[in-house]
């Protein structure tokens, strides 16, 4: 029998400035990666402690700042980061953009909630982040800019104001991110003054097709390659993204779609700051919990992938994500930690931080408090972190260093000496082998009795269009 182990289980910097990165990076984890044991915990949150949740979709934890990226432009994500705790090891639990949000405002796993894919909406019955503290008085909004975190997808569950407006110039399936933080701010200028609040924004501009404002794509395009910036600088930014990309050179088009990417990253990251710095001014930042996570992440020009510019697999690059958590009164300042966390964790943290039990909804993660405020828990050891991957491709399981996972075919890798996912160690007689896959099969096996039973649904002809136009389906 399993004990509860579910989740429980360019460059264009200066060396020296990327040095100094590297460096900042490295005596922050050596002085502050869990290791002040003899501190007692933080105290939880007052019961009306704010509570802002920003996740950020398609957003790879290796192009922030304070994961050690030499050449990211995200000063907002890396303050909140210097603010608050850095989780060098968490992992999504769920692939795809609604399962994966399904899984963060429920703390339960796909085959628990339901959705596997990006089609099927949340049961309207569903315990949520938002439900649980409008019941306990919060006033309760969310601003999101995808339209597989839509109404359409029941995310809106438990908000007293939801806004999903996406854009027409953007096929009605987005909106940019400076539509969101000026939606974000209006809110927060007119909202009932004194009363709690807990605040979802989403951000989707990471996500494809990329084609950042100009100024953030030509930021990462190289400065040599004059034809292709002068190309990038004459498209207006209302465009699709495809004038003058696609027809570029095979070799280029790779060149300007990681460009774009990473523009996009800067471009979401100015425009959170937006809204931290409003937090701010209506002092509001301070005693607030914090915390900003991304969904999944995304595949680059990573070696031996089927897919590029996408995240269908669960291999790292798209598993890993960055999360940050700020404290209330700064509380976990500087904390870094390599403990395996994942992305069900999140409710269990925010309900610990208000004073409430953090078991109290048989949730399937743990709270983070302790750990983001440096103090080592031996319950998060060679922590077992489940996930599944989207459309019911199969499952997989990361302990210790070896994961093993069973979309397209049985893998393990070995993620201290193969940390990109290159040899795969399926029949190389390694114990792990069987270890992890009757792991897999105990876990399961465990969610059986929690398992939603839904009938997948059929997507209306409307859902069907917007899905084909985000790449989800052909």
């Amino acid at each position: 029998m399993l004990q509860q182990v579910v989740c429980d289980m360019p460059k264009m910097k200066t060396a020296a400035a990327m040095a100094v990165n590297a460096l900042i990076l490295l005596l922050l984890v050596g002085a502050q990666s869990c290791s002040r044991q003899s501190e007692k915990p933080v105290r939880p949150g007052a019961r009306n402690t704010s509570v802002i949740l920003i996740t950020m979709d398609t957003l790879r934890a290796d192009v922030l700042g304070c994961y050690g990226a030499p050449f990211a432009h995200t000063d907002t994500l890396d303050a909140l980061a210097a603010d608050g705790a850095v989780f060098l090891d968490a992992t999504s639990v769920a692939f795809g953009t609604t399962p994966s949000h399904a899984s963060i405002m429920t703390s339960k796993y796909a085959a628990q909630h339901g959705v596997r894919d990006n089609q099927t909406p949340l049961a309207t019955d569903t315990v949520t982040i938002a439900g649980i503290l409008k019941a306990r008085g919060y006033s309760t909004a969310g601003f999101v800019s995808g339209y597989p975190v839509s109404k359409t997808m029941n995310l809106h569950l438990g908000f007293d104001r939801f806004d999903d407006r996406m854009e027409k110039d953007y096929y009605g399936i987005e909106r940019r991110a400076a539509l969101t933080s000026d939606a974000v701010l209006e809110w927060l200028a007119s909202r009932e003054a004194g009363r709690p609040f807990f605040l979802w924004i989403h951000y989707f501009d990471p996500h494809s097709r990329y084609f950042p404002p100009k100024k953030y794509r030509l930021l990462f395009l190289p400065a040599d390659d004059l034809v292709t910036r002068f190309r990038n600088s004459i498209i207006p930014d209302g465009g699709s993204g495809t004038e003058g990309n696609y027809s570029l050179p095979y070799d280029k088009y790779f060149v300007t779609q990681r460009a774009y990417y990473y523009g996009e990253v800067a471009y979401m990251d100015h425009e959170t700051g937006r809204v931290i710095r409003a937090l701010k001014d209506m002092g509001i930042y301070d005693e607030s919990l914090i915390i900003a996570v991304a969904d999944h992440g995304e595949t680059l020009e990573e070696s031996g992938r089927e897919i590029r510019f996408a995240h269908s697999t669960v291999h790292e690059e798209v598993a890993r994500v960055p999360l940050l958590v700020k404290l209330p009164g700064g509380a976990a300042r500087g904390t870094v930690s390599r403990a395996p966390v994942c992305t069900l964790d999140i409710l269990p943290t925010i309900m610990e931080s208000l004073g409430a039990g953090a078991d109290a909804g048989g949730f399937e993660g743990r709270s983070l408090i302790g750990l983001s405020s440096g103090i080592e828990d031996g319950a998060f050891s060679n922590r077992p972190i489940f996930f599944q991957a989207a459309n019911r491709e199969g499952e997989g399981v990361k302990i210790g260093q070896f994961k093993y996972f069973s979309q397209k075919g049985e893998k393990l890798f070995n993620l201290k000496v193969d940390s990109s996912e290159q040899y795969n160690l399926m029949g190389a007689g390694l114990a792990q082998e069987q270890e992890l896959k009757s792991m897999v099969a105990g876990w399961l096996d465990s969610l059986k009795s929690t398992a939603d039973r839904r009938a997948p649904v059929a997507p209306d002809p409307e859902t069907v269009k917007k899905l084909r136009q985000l790449g989800y389906i052909q």
